[in-house]
């Protein structure tokens, strides 16, 4: 498999470390070593997991599997792990070259670079990351807040089907009505209720809230 991934060959021969003078292994063998294999555990994780939820996605059991769904809460931050840990086997691994073969990384320091420049330029790359982590933190919490739910809550479900929502029907027009305010009040009379159309008009009046009850005009199916 390796031979295949490496040279996309399946014959192909492939080198051990100890087959290289000590000179060319990479500074940290241990990390570089564990880093790979974080990267690819986490990348077969997430394989397993994403198509034990396709399937689930497929059957219409998902979001009712409790115990599929906790996996993709807690995988969330595994991605950034998983990243960080490729950019640490590649960096790693090519030590010490820059340009294998041609370019150490002990030659690749620029003398027209000073050390004010750099940390400048690290300073302001984790300034621009730090602004970008507090926003996705803000902008996830503020979506977990309102809940899948929330975005949906201009459209009651019928009881006893969670997650279904009505048909759309006819929309409801408030005839009758003088001032701008009482049209929204009666809207949310009629969302409140969860009718549309013309039973919202029969349901409102047994509920109290016809035109009589009210005061705020007359409803009819548009």
């Amino acid at each position: 498999m390796l031979s295949f991934l490496t040279y996309q060959k399946w014959s192909a021969q492939i080198k051990g470390l100890e087959d290289f003078p000590q000179d060319l292994w990479p500074d940290r063998v241990a990390l570089l070593y564990y880093s790979y294999h974080v990267m690819v555990g986490l990348g077969t994780i997430f394989i397993a997991v994403m198509l034990m939820a396709a399937l689930l996605l497929w059957r219409g059991t998902l979001f009712e599997s409790r115990w599929m769904l906790w996996p993709l809460i807690l995988s969330a931050p595994l991605p950034y792990i998983a990243n960080t840990a490729g950019w640490m086997t590649a960096e790693l691994g090519r030590q010490p070259w820059l340009i294998y073969g041609l370019l150490r990384t002990a030659h690749g320091a620029s003398p027209r670079v000073s050390a004010g420049n750099v940390w400048f330029t690290l300073l302001g790359f984790m300034g621009m990351y730090a602004m970008l982590s507090i926003l996705f933190l803000f902008l996830m919490g503020r979506e977990i807040e309102i809940g899948p739910d929330g975005h949906d809550s201009h459209h009651p479900e019928p009881s006893g089907q969670p997650g279904r929502h009505p048909p759309p029907g006819p929309a409801v027009v408030v005839a009758g009505v003088d001032d701008q305010d009482d049209r929204a009040l009666a809207a949310r009379k009629g969302a409140d209720l969860g009718c549309v159309g013309r039973r919202c008009r029969d349901h409102l009046v047994r509920r109290g809230h016809g035109p009589d009850a009210s005061g705020i005009g007359r409803y009819r199916a548009g």
